[in-house]
């Protein structure tokens, strides 16, 4: 995937939620925690979410918002939220940021734990492995397939 393309786009508007990663919460999948970087300041760190897509019944707010300082390099603010005590087997939609900046995601928790229960996820170890001189391995085709992805390595 060519780095112009459009998956790495900065989005718009002031200080947007950048770099939303989500993962598994808790060992239940009842639970998920909401990752994203702020580039200018804080701002809200706040999930709004729900079950219908743009109606957002609650609202969890994440830990202490940080940046770091590495030499003469300063990170974009640091968010991380925990969403628990959700129900199985359901699509959630949520936003991040404020106004003209919010972002909307969506995400799927698992089925109940059962030994019968359908699960399918993806592994990837390692997402820059190169197949060929001109073909890559395009995660979005293996999200598409999959309930969920473990990922072993880097991005």
């Amino acid at each position: 995937m060519p780095l112009d393309h459009e998956v790495f786009a900065i989005p718009s508007g002031y200080n947007a939620p950048q770099q939303v990663h989500i993962t598994q919460g808790d060992y239940d999948g009842k639970a998920v925690i909401i990752m994203w970087v702020t580039p200018s300041e804080p701002g809200s760190n706040q999930v709004k979410y729900g079950t219908t897509e743009k109606k957002y019944d609650f609202t969890a707010t994440g830990s202490t918002v940080k940046n770091y300082t590495f030499y003469n390099y300063t990170s974009g603010f640091l968010h991380n939220c925990l969403i628990s005590d959700l129900e199985y087997d359901t699509k959630y939609y949520y936003e991040l940021g404020e106004g003209d900046s919010a972002r909307s995601f969506s995400f799927q928790t698992p089925p109940k734990i059962d030994p019968n229960a359908y699960y399918k996820f993806g592994i990837i170890g390692k997402v820059k492995l190169k197949l060929s001189n001109s073909i890559f391995i395009d995660t979005r085709r293996l999200i598409k397939l999959v309930e969920a992805v473990v990922l072993f390595g880097t991005l």
